[in-house]
């Protein structure tokens, strides 16, 4: 018996992490086989995001973290030392990793190399005067929010500490954070629009991202690096060879890096610091062993339920629901102090909601994401390209849930887009009309 997860030999953690560093190996092989396959090469593309999420904040970094020993943190004293206790949830997570990812590539090359049947608003893109329109009024409307939310959260306490601003907007101003995360991200892509050079482009890739760093969340800025490669991949047709691929990756990971550094304070090491924000897969083995009964899809209909109720409007709204309420069993010191709710892997929910059913589900979602992106990609818009990233994991409009509403309301914010630039296309073209009768 063994005291810690560290205390074991290396050769058993080695072990335990086998099912990763497979479903790690067979996932980066699909992934390079998939992009290699494209009509023009292309290690950027809409599989990135996910594999990035997975395969390497989820699967590899986990992996380092487990080999690793001296790193007995809070987390590892909730987990069984029994190795057979750690072996099957150990091997379950990988045939999750693996079942997901290859269902995705598979729908994704399938939808892509048959007729599409999107809609006909995906099929024309945005006017250069709508684009000068609606960029003023997203820029108009992120000052009236940073207005607003001086007035509830002093933004001078929001430079001094991000993070303590991100952890505390679940509990009254989410509306406000996440409204202000989406104008910037899309101001962004409409600044990708109007501006070609790459000066004026990286210049405003880097102030956005500093604004962006101050909601406290690492993922926002690296959804700005996807939001940009991406654009010139699907938008402007440029492709990446897996060199330049992985330079990009390495750079923005870099960034990522110094600012997840910027943002600790704590007395570990820079090592462990890093290493403790990839906690995912061991918070998964936690939650295998300490789960009585399944939820039945409760957890995922409250994630997609209560997500959407802005608390300024409905008060009575839990304050834990969907994953959180999971990380009220899980950690509920941490949970409950608001010290920031554990995450419990991309799998964690719907493995606390179906179990062994589960499989089903994940690959189930990974088909029709896979389809989506496959069949949208045949029209390069604006429109199908809001949607896109939706589907590909990335989206504009998120709202602290990672169910299929956020879809839903991307495609919505899609649709508004599409009727604001009707809209101004049937006024500009009424007044021209006057101005040349009169």
């Amino acid at each position: 018996m063994y005291e810690t997860l560290g205390s074991y030999d290396f050769i058993v953690r080695l072990l335990i992490a086998t099912p990763l560093v497979l479903s790690i190996i067979l996932c980066s092989y699909v992934y390079i086989c998939y992009s290699s396959s494209l009509e023009k090469e292309s290690y950027i593309n809409f599989a990135l995001p996910i594999f990035t999420i997975l395969i390497l904040f989820q699967s590899l970094m986990p992996v380092i973290r487990l080999l690793a020993s001296d790193l007995d943190t809070q987390v590892r004293l909730h987990l069984p030392m029994n190795t057979i206790d750690l072996m099957l949830p150990s091997a379950v997570y990988g045939v999750l990793i693996t079942a997901f990812f290859f269902s995705l590539i598979y729908s994704l090359n399938y939808a892509s190399n048959r007729p599409s049947l999107a809609p006909s608003f995906t099929r024309e893109d945005i006017d250069s005067f709508s684009l000068k329109i609606i960029y003023l009024i997203c820029v108009l409307i992120l000052a009236g929010l940073f207005s607003y939310l001086d007035s509830i959260y002093s933004i001078m306490n929001i430079i001094e500490n991000p993070r303590e601003f991100y952890k505390s907007s679940r509990v009254g101003f989410g509306h406000v954070y996440y409204l202000i995360a989406l104008m910037l991200k899309l101001i962004f892509l409409l600044s990708l629009y109007l501006f070609k050079s790459s000066f004026t482009r990286i210049i405003i890739f880097i102030s956005i991202s500093v604004l962006l760093s101050f909601l406290g969340s690492k993922s926002q800025i690296l959804s700005m690096f996807f939001i940009y490669a991406l654009y010139i991949f699907f938008i402007e047709k440029k492709y990446f060879n897996l060199r330049m691929t992985l330079i990009l990756v390495g750079s923005v990971g870099t960034l990522l890096l110094f600012f997840f550094l910027l943002l600790q304070r704590s007395e570990f090491s820079i090592l462990v610091k890093i290493l403790n924000y990839f906690d995912y897969f061991e918070n998964f083995l936690t939650l295998f062993n300490k789960l009585d009964s399944y939820y039945l899809g409760i957890l995922t209909l409250e994630s997609n339920m209560y997500s959407v109720m802005p608390r300024i409007i409905f008060p009575d709204k839990p304050l834990y629901f969907g994953s959180i309420q999971l990380g009220t069993e899980i950690y509920p010191e941490q949970t409950y102090l608001n010290q920031g709710a554990p995450s419990l892997s991309f799998f964690g929910r719907g493995y606390a909601d179906f179990g062994i059913l589960s499989f089903v589900y994940f690959s189930l979602s990974g088909a029709i994401s896979g389809f989506v992106i496959g069949t949208l990609s045949h029209y390069r818009t604006i429109y199908s390209f809001i949607i896109l990233l939706a589907f590909a994991y990335n989206p504009l409009f998120t709202f602290g849930s990672d169910g299929f509403v956020i879809e839903i309301f991307n495609i919505f914010l899609s649709f508004i887009l599409f009727l604001a630039v009707s809209i101004i296309g049937i006024i500009s073209s009424k007044k021209a009309i006057t101005s040349l009768t009169g």
